[in-house]
């Protein structure tokens, strides 16, 4: 019997005893009945705290390993771009080290004509008397090669400096990729440590996370969950963009009569949603599409309002079109979930995912990275789950893929 059902049919017979004055019942009696209404209460509650337990039980140790993937995510983006830095510094030092060796030659080739051609000193040359127009061309000689030579050592000087900076900062780039890879190092124990605790967690509610997500109920209340979430956004949006519109009219410039200056209408730019390219968005993942829009669902009773794609954890999901990310987070039923706004009322939801590497606000691009697959949320397939929606309300995305 269900147990909410006896807690009020005790509850009843204890309102009957109490308007009876007890009737044939004592107080003795009366006092083990409430005893056994609270008892059936605590036991309600308890099981209650378990069906929340199994659902959300998932919750810590999944977004953990989401934030540890998306921090190794970015931790590998900065040893790239450090890598890529230091690989350059390294080439312009080769390149200074090179013009070094030039400059140094040239230098010893100047002194050593100078040296060799017994005029060195321009005042002994005066004195020596001889030829006036041999001497003048004599002065202008010298004073070539003097202003090349001074040329040549400051030149050489920059040189040095530019190249101890550039010593410098190649060793500040090794300093910096050296912390990344400890960093690095840092986030995978992280990781391996967070996936253990999931682990431990399916092992400890595997069957009644399965059973939780077999129940028609439950199916019901995440559509209604996920429904809801939809709507909020949709709202949410549509008052950001209701403010950024009336401050946008704020800020049009005055006429000289008074009136805001006119202007030309902005035509229509397909770009604000999915309209446009119905047929021709990206496969969110590659893999096998084992669930279809409208199909019910094995236990029967409610429908897939999306599209469930097999494919292996880890695998990159990438967004069906350029967008912002509105929701990036764990949500019961859904595991760790991202849905991005396309505009035009339209929005992509993307669920069961391991890592979500994109947060709120972030903007993308059709084909951008921004989680990878898994099996969050108790799902037990590995895989991702996709939705389309117009106005919070899910239509079939078959049709707007590109086959």
């Amino acid at each position: 019997m269900n147990p909410r059902h006896l807690i009020v049919g005790m509850a009843f017979a204890l309102h009957l005893l109490s308007v009876n004055a007890y009737g044939a019942q004592d107080a003795a009696e009366l006092a083990t009945i409430r005893s056994k209404i609270q008892q059936l209460r605590e036991q309600n509650h308890v099981a209650e705290t378990n069906r929340n337990r199994a659902a959300d039980a998932l919750k810590q140790s999944e977004r953990a390993i989401s934030d540890a993937n998306r921090t190794l995510f970015e931790l590998n983006q900065q040893r790239n771009d450090t890598e890529l830095a230091l690989t350059q510094l390294r080439n312009r030092s080769q390149t200074t080290h090179n013009a070094i060796d030039r400059q140094q030659q040239e230098l010893m080739k100047l002194i050593r004509q100078q040296y060799f051609s017994g005029q060195s000193d321009t005042a002994k040359l005066l004195m020596n008397g001889g030829n006036p127009n041999q001497m003048a061309r004599n002065l202008t000689y010298f004073s070539y090669i003097s202003r090349a030579r001074n040329q040549l050592i400051s030149a050489l000087q920059q040189n040095l400096n530019q190249l101890d900076q550039l010593t410098q900062a190649q060793q500040q780039q090794q300093a910096r990729l050296d912390q990344i890879r400890q960093q690095h190092q840092q986030q995978r124990q992280v990781l391996q440590q967070q996936r253990q605790i999931k682990q431990q967690v399916v092992q400890q509610l595997g069957s009644e996370i399965q059973q939780q997500r077999q129940q028609i109920a439950t199916l019901e209340q995440n559509e209604k969950r996920i429904t809801k979430l939809m709507q909020d956004l949709a709202r949410a949006i549509a008052k950001r963009k209701a403010r950024e519109a009336a401050e946008a009219r704020k800020a049009r410039p005055i006429a000289p009569h008074g009136g805001p200056v006119r202007q030309l209408a902005q035509p229509f730019t397909p770009d604000t949603g999915l309209g446009r390219l119905k047929g021709r968005l990206i496969m969110p993942t590659r893999g096998e599409l084992i669930h279809r829009f409208g199909t019910p669902r094995e236990q029967g009773g409610t429908l897939w309002k999306g599209l469930f794609i097999k494919a292996p954890a880890g695998q990159p999901v990438h967004s069906v079109a350029n967008g912002q990310v509105v929701f990036a987070d764990w949500l019961r039923g859904f595991g760790n979930l991202i849905i991005i706004d396309h505009g035009g009322g339209y929005m992509s939801l993307y669920s069961n995912n391991e890592t979500l590497y994109k947060q709120v606000g972030s903007s993308v691009k059709a084909g951008d990275t921004i989680a990878s697959v898994g099996n969050t949320g108790g799902n037990s397939e590995t895989g991702l789950y996709f939705e389309l929606r117009y106005q919070s309300q899910a239509f079939d995305p078959s049709n707007w893929l590109a086959r």
